[in-house]
């Protein structure tokens, strides 16, 4: 996940997620004022890819 600060991010991967109530409390926690992005990390084959469940990314664009 990021957490967004403007134009500038602070990654975190976090690993053993019982589910994503303890993904959301998790952010809540550790926002601190700032844009949260949630990703979950899938691998299919030996691709490994981001999807992203909630928020969004200012430095993208449509």
């Amino acid at each position: 996940m990021d957490f967004w600060d403007g134009n500038a991010a602070a990654e975190w991967r976090l690993e053993n997620a019982r589910d994503t109530q303890e993904v959301w409390a998790w952010v809540e926690q550790h926002a601190e004022g700032r844009n949260p992005v949630v990703y979950v990390e899938l691998t299919l084959g030996t691709t490994v890819a981001l999807a992203r469940l909630s928020g969004s990314d200012p430095t993208r664009t449509l």
